[in-house]
């Protein structure tokens, strides 16, 4: 379910960008449906939490800051 609705509103901004020239405000809102899409997974009981040790952390940390650049680097050349 997140997937479609993750690829649909993907494009459909995609489609309507040049009438939306707000490229942070729309890596913002990608980035919260990302978020909110894998909290809704996780309530769902897809998956579980797992205890973190510092490495560990500092890996999620750097892979979730690539996410949001890759993300803002996609929707400004948009």
């Amino acid at each position: 379910m997140f997937t479609p609705c993750f690829n649909t509103l993907t494009l459909l901004l995609t489609q309507h960008q040049t009438q939306f020239n707000f490229p942070w405000l729309l890596t913002t809102l990608h980035t919260a449906c990302a978020s909110l899409g894998c909290y809704f997974l996780m309530l769902r009981g897809v998956f579980k939490l797992s205890t973190l040790g510092r490495r560990e952390k500092l890996i999620l940390v750097a892979f979730s800051f690539l996410f949001t650049i890759n993300i803002a680097i996609s929707n400004v050349s948009l």
